[in-house]
């Protein structure tokens, strides 16, 4: 009789969400007006058993381990585990009502539930094992989450056709007074939905655009034969064309129109953006974010250039409210609670696979395309590649028993990828085998992946013996001396600032300087020093991987700005990872598989972040992740190489 209380209790809550949506948008999420339908209503069945339970006591608290992959995790708030689902549907679909069913189990709990951490930046100035309890939560009688359901769509791409992603998110029921939690144990979801009448994506002209400036034309001309050749159908758009022919609030949002026209008209999949940010110009996302130590204002981002259409299938600004400010939010953690706004609501969902080639010359354009079509030529069957080479240390140095890059290896990409086939090698500072002599000996013989989890900076990695004994780091002068020739990695920096593509030597000088010292007069001596005209923009750490000629890698995920993340740590151990940047760098891991393109990789990892979180609308982190890790290289990249 009570479990059938808690159903019908379920429902209704259900119920409520539902009327609230219905309000805010009457397209999804409720009843449409049936006699406006012109195709067949359809329904969509899924039911499961929450059978794996385990309430495990980690020291100070306890934490739920239902082996799923998500969390709800706000800082300070309890850290319950969330049953998510992902529905994908073609494009144009109208999801008319949703309908969850939950029977729960009541559990008692011995302790407090282990509460959600404060994220923490890859910087040696802050750890993260930082435990904070929301006392007006934990010391309510009122459930949490309020509401046990939440609901996201999204526009994207799903095998490479473009799908509407619905999310469906179920909670477990915390009582934090009474330390008592409810668990489902089955549920159910039900989806009314309608298919739309027809599509606009049926061209199939070409693969790929190539969008560099016309100084360009002639040295990428053999990259577009050679593409050609391999069956990715690829031409070129030239920004001055672009500017000239499309109209737009900006450059970089006539580019977007471009891109959109180019999706419809030939059914592209694929846009290499080539050139810094000066030559084609990224997305100056309005991403305030304030630590105290280290703040930053902007990131630079494609993924504006990739995320192309909105849930409703029409074209997404990432300027909702229109002020000409793009992906705007503001994240303020110096005190709890952490002040934060999401301005602008973006989807975030990849609709075109974005790469860009971060070179400033003729010189090192012609590097690269000689280094891409080397490697799609000459990589496949080549023993080399089966090596993947792991580099991390203690990140956060303390008393933890565990060292956190390491310890993301060992969980994380080791076994992902030796299931693959791959021979691990790693390289950790707890086995001294992190040192630029080691690592460039390890990438001279060649590998096909890197992965590196650490501290970051415009030019150059680094971490740390255990607990903080010694600092060793590796730059762009041991990049110069890498001679690897054509045995290229695709390299991952789970790291701050490695793809900061408009690194300013100003920045470094100036930046630490005024975060310490944010007083007017250093301000002024920042505008000063600006309107000097000078060249102060050098190439970023993973932009210098990637231009090294007879060297280097092939292809870089890296960060543009300060990286985030969050481990759930109890009694000096640590539980898991719970979002930021560690999150992207799992999934795209676990995104390979022989023979992808790489940028079909990058969007399943991408993808895979989206259905990971609860919400985006409240998780200022994750937009901040989505947006400041971005492909440096080509999209259409055969890993592996053409056989």
């Amino acid at each position: 009789m009570i479990k059938k209380v808690l159903s019908i209790l379920c429902v209704l809550s259900f119920l409520n969400i539902n009327m609230s949506v219905i309000e805010s948008d009457s397209i999804s999420f409720g009843v449409t007006d049936n006699q406006n339908q012109t195709n067949k209503t359809q329904l969509k069945t899924e039911k499961f058993l929450i059978s794996d339970i385990e309430i495990i006591d980690s020291g100070d608290y306890v934490y739920i381990d239902i082996k799923s992959d998500s969390y709800i995790s706000e800082p300070g708030k309890p850290l319950l585990p969330l049953i998510s689902k992902e529905f994908s549907f073609p494009l144009g679909t109208k999801i008319l009502d949703v309908n969850v069913n939950c029977e729960y189990v009541e559990h008692i709990l011995s302790k407090k539930i282990l509460p959600s951490p404060k994220p923490s930046i890859i910087s040696n100035e802050f750890v993260q094992n930082n435990k904070l309890l929301n006392e007006s939560i934990y010391n309510s009688p009122s459930v949490y989450p309020s509401e046990p359901f939440s609901f996201s769509r999204g526009a994207g791409l799903k095998n490479n056709k473009h799908v509407l992603f619905l999310n469906v998110n179920i909670a477990p029921l915390c009582y934090p007074i009474e330390n008592t939690i409810k668990i489902p144990k089955t549920i159910e979801i039900i989806i009314e939905y309608q298919l739309p009448t027809d599509s606009i994506f049926t061209a199939d002209e070409y693969d790929m655009v190539i969008i560099t400036s016309e100084i360009f034309s002639s040295s990428i001309q053999p990259l577009i034969d050679h593409k050609n050749a391999y069956g990715i159908q690829s031409f070129l758009k030239t920004t001055e064309e672009i500017f000239n022919e499309y109209e737009g609030r900006d450059d970089t949002e006539k580019i977007k129109y471009f891109i959109k026209n180019s999706i419809e008209e030939f059914g592209i999949k694929y846009v290499m953006l080539i050139g810094n940010d000066q030559i084609v110009p990224m997305r100056k996302c309005a991403n305030t974010v304030i630590t105290g130590v280290i703040n930053w204002h902007y990131i630079l981002s494609d993924l504006y250039y990739a995320d192309i259409y909105d849930n409703k299938g029409e074209f997404s600004s990432w300027d909702t409210n229109q002020n000409e400010k793009y992906g705007e939010c503001y994240y303020d953690y110096r005190s709890y609670p952490i002040d934060m706004e999401i301005i602008d609501i973006v989807d975030f969902y990849p609709d075109v696979g974005i790469g860009r080639l971060p070179c400033s010359s003729i010189n090192e354009c012609n590097i690269i395309v000689d280094k891409i079509i080397q490697y799609e030529k000459q990589t496949y069957h080549e023993n080399w590649f089966n090596t993947i080479l792991l580099l991390g240390g203690d990140t956060f140095p303390d008393n933890l028993s565990l060292y956190e890059g390491e310890w993301f290896h060992e969980q994380y990409t080791a076994p992902t990828m030796k299931q693959q086939g791959f021979t691990i090698e790693k390289l950790f500072t707890s086995k001294s085998t992190f040192s630029p002599t080691i690592i460039n000996e390890n990438i001279n013989n060649g590998a096909g992946f890197l992965n590196y989890v650490g501290h970051g900076y415009t030019d150059s990695i680094g971490t740390s013996s255990p607990h903080g004994i010694e600092h060793m780091s590796y730059s762009l002068s041991d990049i110069n001396a890498l001679s690897n020739d054509y045995r290229l990695p695709i390299c991952f920096f789970d790291a701050c600032l490695t793809g900061k593509i408009d690194y300013d030597i100003l920045d470094k000088l100036m930046l630490p300087l005024i975060s310490l010292y944010p007083t007017p007069f250093m301000h002024f001596m920042k505008r000063i020093l600006d309107s000097i005209e000078t060249q102060r923009h050098f190439p970023c750490f993973s932009g210098s991987f990637i231009t090294k000629q007879s060297g280097g890698c092939i292809a870089a995920v890296a960060a543009t700005q300060p990286g985030l993340v969050g481990f759930a740590i109890d009694d000096e151990e640590i539980i898991d990872i719970v979002f930021g940047s560690s999150i992207l760098n799992r999934f795209f891991f676990e995104s390979y598989e022989p023979g992808i393109i790489l940028s079909d990789m990058f969007i399943e990892s991408q993808n895979l972040y989206i259905n990971f979180i609860r919400n985006l609308d409240s998780m200022i982190v994750d937009c901040v992740t989505l947006q400041e890790f971005n492909l440096f290289g080509d999209p259409s990249l055969k890993v592996g190489g053409y056989p």
